[in-house]
């Protein structure tokens, strides 16, 4: 999926899921059609969150969820339910 990198248009908030285990009580992230790890981890910082911020918050994602994703960061496939890094 492109655009990893790059941010989307904010305010197109994704869906959230209940957790599926017990690591914390944030609400997991269900991948929509055209999200990226950028926006989800954008969305969940909140509308304050530099770009910077964002860079460094993706990968954390990627990281906590990588048994799902797999080894590229960028074939989020919607369906998935991702659980915010701790």
């Amino acid at each position: 999926m492109s655009g990893l990198f790059t941010p989307r248009q904010r305010g197109s908030t994704p869906e959230t899921a209940p957790p599926r285990d017990a690591r914390g009580s944030a609400e997991a992230v269900l991948v929509r059609p055209g999200d990226t790890l950028w926006d989800i981890a954008a969305e969940h910082l909140g509308s304050g969150a530099t770009d910077g911020e964002i860079a460094e918050s993706w990968p954390r994602w990627y990281e906590a969820n990588r048994h799902t994703i797999g080894d590229d960061p960028a074939l989020i496939q919607p369906g998935m339910v991702l659980l915010p890094p701790t």
